[in-house]
């Protein structure tokens, strides 16, 4: 393998890569945001989620400069440098950084209901309501 078939699978592969991450981060955004109605929580919480959208829109967006920087480089045809190498990083850190932040999302949502299940008389009696609603 010479060199420029060895920096073509180089360029390929930090592509293929950066093009998983703007996937992934997009998946994640829309399902969270479709998501986040049906979801009781309280500001707090949405706080972790709200900074885990901006992580991956700003993920999204050095996603897009290296795959413009991937091109340039190709057309020029000089060696991979900062112009490919520092969006890609920015990129993989502010997805993995987001996606921390949609995980505490998470956890503090479980253990909300944990520490506040619905209780059996509160049940009971929404349930009475609803015959006695049917009733009528």
């Amino acid at each position: 393998m010479n060199d420029f078939e060895l920096y073509k699978l180089l360029l390929d592969n930090v592509r293929n890569i950066s093009q998983q991450y703007i996937t992934l981060s997009t998946g994640i955004l829309a399902i969270s945001i479709s998501l986040i109605d049906k979801v009781k929580s309280t500001n707090a919480n949405q706080l972790f989620v709200r900074i885990g959208w901006i992580g991956y829109m700003v993920s999204i967006l050095f996603g897009i400069w290296t795959l413009y920087s991937i091109t340039g480089t190709v057309q020029k045809g000089i060696e991979v440098r900062s112009n490919i190498i520092i969006p890609q990083h920015i990129q993989a850190i502010t997805f993995f950084i987001s996606t921390i932040f949609i995980v505490l999302y998470g956890t503090q949502l479980l253990n909300a209901r944990k520490k506040d299940p619905i209780k059996e008389g509160e049940k009971t009696l929404t349930n009475d309501k609803l015959n006695e609603q049917t009733e009528l």
